[in-house]
């Protein structure tokens, strides 16, 4: 038995050790990647239905294998749109391009003239310092990216339900839906649900 266990804790090591040195090949062989593969993941990229535009398409050759990363902005600021472009997308990427190891996606707004934040508050219009999701209500104001002054401010409630499954990812969507870029908050870290729906 004792040298049927050193087998399998050798081949363990070995199994380890190849991919380990596999790992450290790709990343020795890593180069640019070709103009028309990334304009081929961009055209993929707007033909869906839920991409409002394509802001960046960048990559990496390493080895044979190819690493893509695309920036968009999506049609409508819904979690779930977002894992279906995600799904979509890395689908159609790794059928038509040959030899694609990994697709990411990052989704982001598009810019303007000034810049929609938020921040919790309580009903007084006075800055919450509980939980993100557990705020009765928020202050939307619009910045003027120029010169930083407040465009216009708007004080709403909270419109989910306090006893609601997943209650910070939708309070996220919520705000995300408002146009909201940017989230302030006294909290040291949101919870993950919040973090995927907003900034």
């Amino acid at each position: 038995m004792d040298s049927i266990a050193a087998l399998v804790v050798v081949a363990f090591l070995a199994f380890s050790g190849v991919e380990v040195m596999v790992g450290g090949i790709k990343v020795l062989l890593d180069a640019s990647i070709e103009e028309e593969v990334l304009e081929k993941a961009r055209g993929i990229a707007w033909d869906h239905p839920l991409v409002k535009d394509v802001v960046s398409v960048e990559g990496r050759n390493s080895g044979s294998y190819r690493f893509l990363e695309l920036s968009l902005v999506p049609r409508d600021y819904d979690l779930r749109d977002a894992e279906k472009i995600s799904a979509d997308l890395k689908a159609s990427i790794c059928e038509e391009i040959d030899n694609v190891e990994e697709v990411l996606f990052d989704f982001s707004v598009e810019r303007g003239e000034s810049v929609p934040c938020a921040t919790a508050t309580d009903r007084e219009g006075k800055l919450f310092t509980g939980r993100f999701a557990e705020a009765p209500c928020f202050e939307l104001v619009e910045i003027d990216t120029s010169t930083g002054q407040v465009v216009s401010r708007e004080h709403v409630d909270n419109p989910v339900p306090e006893d609601a499954v997943g209650r910070g990812a939708r309070v996220a969507v919520f705000l995300a839906r408002r146009g909201v870029e940017a989230f302030v908050s006294v909290e040291p870290k949101l919870e993950a649900g919040a973090r995927g729906g907003s900034s």
